[in-house]
């Protein structure tokens, strides 16, 4: 509830992202007497990278060449025939396509296609919603935050879901007897007691962790907020099947490819879209729509 905005009882067993899949009442025994030595609802074990998160895409950035991303070049209109994309805008600038691979909010695509949709699409696409996260970055001048890379805090009273620290998955993430912690506050845009401004939220939040003994403020060295729109597709309970009716509009498109979270409106994890995308790039190749 307190991470996607909505009480359990309206949310889709979609939001636990595959994490109860073969999960039963013998399984939950089985766990609770250490006799299931392999568990097949957790998904185990994984590599990390040791520069953090963000060095996969450093990768990428340098694999594809920097020349040839675009950067801060928001796509503004899809034109199409109602069965092909034939071209997008950005900025000043309108190219032709040949094939499209859209990871944009869902939202976002169906509103700047051109012819617009059907009204009922239309219409689906508006009673959506995401949530969105700020992250709330604290530097502090100790040794270590705790043992845990993450500790979750259901409490109400507190702003904050989950705080992560990084070092704890990657020593290289901070300097030698130093730490960072990342504090999790999900919003959406009709929760002003949520949508404060950064300085207010940053200062809030460290207040919250002083007074639950968290942290002590003179070790806080530095702070930052990152925000994060389009975190999470809030996944109702019903909504797979308006969602369905959207997908089947844009199948159409017979250049047109959705990957990711957003794009899909479904609750996936980073391991699972990699796969998908290494797997949409075999079948163009196969099929003879790109070129090595």
């Amino acid at each position: 509830e307190k991470l996607w905005g909505l009480k359990p009882e309206l949310l889709s067993h979609d939001v636990s992202g595959g994490r109860l899949r073969n999960l039963n009442l013998l399984s939950f025994i089985k766990d609770l007497l250490f006799i299931n030595n392999n568990p097949k609802h957790l998904d185990g074990s994984f590599f990390y990278p040791k520069n953090g998160y963000g060095s996969i895409f450093d990768k990428i950035k340098t694999i594809i060449g920097e020349e040839n991303i675009e950067f801060n070049a928001p796509i503004k209109k899809i034109f199409h025939d109602g069965n092909k994309i034939e071209a997008i805008t950005y900025g000043s600038n309108k190219i032709p396509v040949n094939q499209i691979i859209s990871t944009l909010p869902i939202t976002i695509l169906i509103n700047i296609l051109e012819p617009k949709p059907p009204k009922e699409i239309i219409e689906i696409i508006n009673s959506l919603s995401f949530r969105s996260l700020k992250l709330c970055i604290f530097t502090l001048n100790k040794e270590s935050f705790s043992k845990n890379a993450s500790i979750y805090f259901p409490d109400n009273s507190l702003l904050f879901t989950r705080i992560s620290e990084p070092k704890n998955r990657s020593k290289n993430l901070a300097p030698q007897n130093k730490t960072a912690i990342i504090v999790e506050v999900p919003y959406d845009d009709i929760s002003s007691d949520l949508n404060y401004q950064d300085d207010k939220l940053i200062d809030k939040v460290k207040t919250q962790l002083i007074n639950k003994n968290l942290i002590i403020n003179k070790q806080v060295t530095a702070n930052k907020i990152i925000n994060i729109p389009y975190a999470y597709p809030i996944l109702e309970v019903g909504l797979r099947e308006r969602i369905n009716q959207v997908s089947n509009y844009l199948l159409k498109f017979s250049n047109l490819h959705l990957l990711g979270r957003n794009a899909k409106f479904k609750y996936l994890h980073t391991h699972d879209l990699f796969d998908q995308s290494e797997q949409t790039i075999k079948l163009l190749l196969d099929k003879g729509k790109l070129n090595e």
